[in-house]
C-alpha cells in the first residue's frame, strides 16, 4: 500500500473514535435510531424583511390613539405591546413578529400623544358683586373635564374674595392632558351702604332672655316672699314658703341675677343702634374702601365698629363701663362683654339654641353656666371657683337638666360633713318651680356612705306646726319641737356592722338654708335673701320604716301617726336625678377650669 493511502485510513480511524466519544448529533448528524447511517442537513430559518413600524404623533382629544406595523409578509403574525394610549405622554411600542420558518423579530417605535390647547373657556370680564359677607369670584365657564382652575386675587391664591375692593384676577387652568392656560380679568366687590350697615349692626342681636332656658315659673319674682319666717314661736307648717331654692340651684340664680343687673349697660348701647346704622351708612357712602373700621358718637356714646373677615365687633363706653358687642354670622353667634371695673368682667354668648354666661372677679372668683337646648329638653353645665394666689380654695360644679315635668340639678354644692365627699341632687317641679325633693350622697371616712332623702315638712301628714331653738340636740344643730309640744322630738340612730355605733340618724327634722327673693322698692328690683326652712330627712335604706320609726319615738306629740305624702312621680324623678344623672355629672364635673373661665371673660376683639 502506498504511503498516502495509509495516512488517509489512519485519519478515518481517528474520526471514528472521536464519534464514539460524543453525541451523534454533534458529529455530523448521524441517525442512531435508523441504523441506516443516513444524515440530514439542519433547516435554516428565514429573516423577516420589509416590515415597516414607524413612530406616530397625535394630539390629545380624549380618544385612544395607536400605531401599527405594515408590509407584514404572509405567514407572519404581529402582536403589540405599548402601542396604544389615551392620556398625553410618550409610549414605547413594540411589534412582535413571528411565523413558521422565520426568525422572530421585534421592532420598536414611539407613540407620542401631545397635550391639547385649552379652548372654549370664558372668564367673566369686569365682573362685580355686592358685599354680603360671603366669598365671590368671577364666573368661569366651559372648563373641560380634567382641567382644574386656580384663582389668584392680587397675587394671593384663593377661591374667592369678600372684602370690598377691585382685584386683579388671574386664573390658571391646568390639566395633565392640556397645556397650561392663564386668563386674567378684574373683579369688584362693591357695597350697598345701607344694606351693609344694616347687616353688620343687626348681627349684634339683642339682649338675651337669661331665663329662657328654664321653665317660666323659675323667674325670680316667682321666688318672692314677703318676710322671713321666725321659728321662735310655733309656726304653722302650711304657712312655710315652698318656693325656695336649694344651694345647688341658687348658684345658677346667683350668676343669672348678677348678669341681669349688668344688662342695663348693654341696653344703653342697643338703644343707639339705629343712630349707629345711619351714621355708618353715611360713612360707607363716602368711604367704601374703608368700611372695616368706623369710629363715631351716637346718643352721647363714643363707639368704634370693626368689620372683620369672620366676625364683627363694636365697643362703646357707658360712663366708666366698657361694653363690647360681638357677632359671628357664620357661626350664628353674638354676645357681649361688659367690663365693670379693671378686675370685674361679665360676658355672654348667644348661639343657636345655646347660651353661655360667665363672670370673673379679680381672677379670683369665677363662675360660668352654659345652657343647650335639644328639642324640648335643656341641659346646663355650671362651674364655680374661688382661687387665691394660684391656690384653689373652693370649687363646685353642677349638671342641670330640664324635661317636660321636672328640672334636675346635681352637683357638689350642699351641706356636707367637712371631711366627707358629697353629691347633692335637687328636683324642682316645672309647673310652679317648687322644690319637690332632694337626695344627698355623703361618704364619710369610717362611717361609710349615706344616701339621704329630703322633703319639705309639708309632705309629712301629722305634723301641723314646728319651732326650734338654736341649741344642739344630739346630732342635730337645733332642738326641734312639733305640734305645740314642750318636749323636743326624738330620732333613731343607725348602727354599723360589727356593733359600732355610727353618728347618724334614720330620720330627723332639720332646718336647711334656702334662698328666696324679696322686692326692694328703692331699687325697683328683687334681691336674694336666705332663710331656714324645716325639712324631713330620711335615710333611703329606712324609707319603708320611716312612718313607724317616727311614731315609735314621738307618739306623745302625735294625735295619730305620720305619713309621707310624696307622689310616685316625684320619687321616680328624685331617683332618676340621683342614680341616672350621677355618672353623667361625674363625666363633666371638671371639664371647665378656673383658667378656662378667666380666659373666656378676658378674650376681646377690640
Amino acid at each position: 500500500m502506498k504511503k498516502g493511502k495509509k495516512l488517509l485510513l489512519a485519519l478515518l480511524a481517528a474520526a471514528a473514535l472521536s464519534c464514539a466519544s460524543f453525541a451523534l448529533a454533534s458529529c455530523g448528524g448521524g441517525n442512531a435510531d435508523s441504523g441506516t447511517g443516513a444524515s440530514s442537513a439542519q433547516t435554516e430559518l428565514a429573516e423577516i424583511e420589509g416590515v415597516v413600524f414607524e413612530d406616530g404623533t397625535f394630539v390629545y382629544d380624549g380618544t385612544e390613539k395607536s400605531i401599527t406595523a405594515s408590509n407584514i409578509p404572509a405567514g407572519v403574525t404581529c402582536t403589540y405591546s405599548g402601542n396604544r394610549g389615551t392620556d398625553a405622554g410618550t409610549y414605547t411600542a413594540t411589534a412582535h413578529l413571528t411565523g413558521e420558518g422565520y426568525e422572530p423579530l421585534d421592532l420598536q417605535a414611539t407613540l407620542t400623544i401631545e397635550k391639547a390647547d385649552i379652548t372654549g373657556v370664558t372668564l367673566e370680564q369686569d365682573g362685580e358683586t355686592v358685599y354680603d359677607g360671603e366669598y365671590h369670584a368671577p364666573a368661569l365657564t366651559g372648563v373641560p373635564a380634567g382641567v382644574q382652575a386656580t384663582f389668584s386675587f392680587d397675587g394671593e391664591e384663593a377661591e374667592g374674595v369678600r372684602a370690598v375692593g377691585t382685584y386683579d384676577v388671574e386664573v390658571l387652568l391646568r390639566g395633565k392632558n392640556y397645556n397650561d392656560l392663564t386668563l386674567t380679568c378684574t373683579y369688584t366687590v362693591k357695597i350697598d351702604a345701607a344694606a351693609l350697615a344694616a347687616e353688620i349692626v343687626d348681627s349684634f342681636g339683642s339682649v338675651p332672655d337669661l331665663w329662657a332656658f328654664l321653665p317660666e315659673s323659675f323667674a325670680p319674682e316667682n321666688r318672692a316672699i314677703a318676710s322671713i319666717p321666725d321659728y321662735t314661736p310655733f309656726v304653722n307648717v302650711s304657712s312655710i314658703p315652698l318656693n325656695g331654692l336649694g344651694k345647688q340651684m341658687d348658684v345658677v340664680y346667683g350668676l343669672l341675677t348678677k348678669t341681669a343687673a349688668v344688662l342695663p349697660y348693654v341696653n344703653q348701647v342697643y338703644a343707639v343702634m339705629n343712630t349707629v346704622k345711619t351714621l355708618y351708612t353715611q360713612f360707607l357712602d363716602n368711604n367704601p374702601e374703608d368700611y372695616k373700621t368706623f369710629t363715631a358718637t351716637a346718643g352721647g356714646l363714643s363707639f368704634t365698629l370693626v368689620a372683620g373677615e369672620d366676625a364683627y365687633a363694636m365697643k362703646a363706653s357707658v360712663g366708666p363701663v366698657s361694653v363690647e358687642l360681638t357677632s359671628s354670622p357664620a357661626a350664628e353667634t353674638y354676645g357681649a362683654r361688659v367690663q365693670l371695673t379693671e378686675g370685674t368682667i361679665f360676658k355672654y354668648t348667644v348661639g343657636p339654641s345655646a347660651l353661655k354666661v360667665a363672670m370673673d372677679i379679680l381672677d379670683t372668683a369665677s363662675t360660668q353656666i352654659e345652657f343647650v337646648r335639644e328639642g324640648d329638653a335643656v341641659a346646663g353645665y355650671l362651674y364655680e371657683y374661688l382661687v387665691a394666689e394660684e391656690t384653689e380654695l373652693a370649687a363646685t360644679s353642677a349638671l342641670l337638666a330640664v324635661d317636660a315635668e321636672y328640672t334636675y340639678v346635681i352637683g357638689t354644692k350642699g351641706d356636707f360633713v367637712p371631711t366627707g365627699d358629697g353629691r347633692n341632687c335637687e328636683v324642682y317641679r316645672n309647673s310652679d318651680g317648687r322644690l319637690c325633693g332632694t337626695e344627698v350622697r355623703e361618704t364619710v371616712e369610717i362611717q361609710g356612705t349615706f344616701n339621704t332623702l329630703w322633703y319639705p315638712l309639708a309632705n309629712v301628714a301629722g305634723i301641723s306646726s314646728v319651732r326650734k331653738t338654736d341649741e344642739q340636740n344630739g346630732l342635730n344643730a337645733d332642738t326641734v319641737y312639733i305640734n305645740g309640744a314642750a318636749e323636743a322630738i326624738h330620732t333613731k340612730l343607725i348602727g354599723l356592722s360589727g356593733g359600732l355605733q355610727a353618728p347618724s340618724r334614720r330620720f330627723d327634722i332639720e332646718f336647711k338654708t334656702m334662698y328666696f327673693y324679696m322686692y326692694d322698692a328703692e331699687e325697683g328690683d328683687y334681691e336674694s335673701v336666705s332663710c331656714e326652712i324645716p325639712m324631713i330627712f330620711i335615710q333611703e335604706a329606712y324609707l319603708d320604716e320611716f312612718e313607724d320609726d317616727f311614731s315609735d319615738v314621738n307618739a306623745e306629740y302625735l294625735s295619730g301617726g305620720v305619713s309621707l305624702n310624696v307622689s310616685s312621680s316625684v320619687q321616680e324623678a328624685v331617683r332618676f336625678c340621683y342614680y341616672e344623672m350621677l355618672d353623667d355629672y361625674d363625666a363633666i364635673k371638671e371639664s371647665v377650669s378656673h383658667d378656662d373661665i378667666v380666659a373666656y371673660c378676658k378674650a376681646t376683639t377690640l
